[in-house]
């Protein structure tokens, strides 16, 4: 691996929207790994963390939401950086992300040279 590119984890259930972002992801020079549930997020986390520089998680997700996930990668990492990507969420929840040290919070369709400067701003 490249050590030059910065990896950035996907966490979202909507297969569309996850695919598009890996592809930006690389035309961006950042490597990815995506997955469409957290749990299955937090157990490549936990392989992993000294290979993700920062976490693209959703929200709203079956099984367990973008809250339950950020706290668990925190039990893990409590450095990790997350960047909250959601059309619609639970603003107590994310209140408390953003207490908990969630980075960013972008609104989801988010326009993709935003999403960019974003993960270069929280990166840098």
């Amino acid at each position: 691996m490249n050590d030059t590119k910065p990896m950035v984890m996907v966490v979202d259930d909507d297969d569309t929207l996850r695919t598009m972002l890996v592809r930006v992801l690389a035309v961006h020079n950042f490597y990815s790994s995506d997955f469409g549930g957290a749990q299955d997020a937090v157990s490549f986390y936990k392989e992993h963390k000294d290979e993700v520089d920062i976490v693209l998680l959703d929200m709203i997700m079956p099984e367990m939401d973008g809250h339950d996930c950020f706290f668990a990668l925190k039990k893990i990492n409590p450095n990790v950086r997350v960047i909250v990507l959601s059309g619609f969420c639970d603003e107590q929840k994310l209140k408390k992300m953003l207490d908990g040290g969630v980075c960013a919070t972008l609104t989801k369709p988010v326009p993709m040279r935003d999403l960019v400067d974003t993960l270069y701003t929280h990166l840098a």
